[in-house]
């Protein structure tokens, strides 16, 4: 199995930039390859997730037919996709109280700030069956 790992996008505020690179990102494989693809894509940034997938129907690349495809989508931002997508989903927004105080805690005290899991749910999508 072969996975290709999709590089992420940083930043506030900008939903179109990552949209874009997600569509550029397929474009530019699409012209370096002879339709070639990996097994699975595997997608940190949900909004570059989109912009994949707005560039696979584009190019008539079928999904999962031809590349299988997940992501991660966190469900207190937008978007988590309405249509049935494979994702990793997470939500941060049950935690932040302890996250919060935690950093006061470190901030407050310099008392350390352990790691916590982070708990994720995997959703079945079409993407991915």
């Amino acid at each position: 199995t072969t996975i290709g790992w999709v590089p992420d996008i940083w930043g506030v505020g900008r939903v179109e930039v990552a949209e874009r690179s997600g569509f550029d990102f397929v474009r530019r494989n699409v012209r370096k390859r002879k339709v070639v693809w990996p097994d699975l894509y595997y997608v940190c940034d949900d909004h570059v997730a989109r912009g994949m997938l707005m560039a696979f129907a584009t190019f008539g690349v079928r999904v999962p037919e031809d590349v299988r495809f997940v992501c991660s989508a966190m469900t207190g931002f937008r978007p988590v996709f309405s249509k049935s997508v494979a994702a990793i989903v997470s939500d941060p927004y049950p935690n932040g109280d302890e996250v919060a105080r935690r950093v006061l805690d470190w901030l407050t005290k310099r008392r350390p700030f352990p790691a916590s899991p982070v708990e994720s749910v995997f959703a079945e999508g079409e993407t991915f069956p």
